[in-house]
């Protein structure tokens, strides 16, 4: 299991630093579903929205945070978001 309290201590530090990161958003949001907080994984779920509403880990932490609230539909919806974000052609 770990010591989730120590590296959700260590990513909020690395939040304050950089507020908008991707990376640092979406282990906060995984730390905090390991810990079984859904309420704080799901507002940064939306704060990734907020930041970047077309980058696909918000849509994958929301598809999680729905099946931990037993919302299956919503869960797939948001999988099926993430699913045609990452299937997009690059920009050349």
């Amino acid at each position: 299991a770990g010591d989730l309290d120590g590296a959700l201590a260590s990513v909020k530090e690395a939040g304050r630093r950089f507020p908008r990161s991707i990376v640092v958003l979406s282990t906060a949001a995984d730390l905090h579903l390991r810990k079984g907080d859904v309420a704080s994984a799901r507002k940064i779920a939306s704060q990734l929205k907020g930041f970047e509403p077309d980058h696909p880990s918000a849509a994958l932490i929301e598809a999680e945070v729905a099946v931990r609230e037993k919302k299956f539909e919503t869960a797939a919806a948001s999988l099926s978001s993430a699913n045609a974000r990452l299937n997009q052609p690059a920009l050349a």
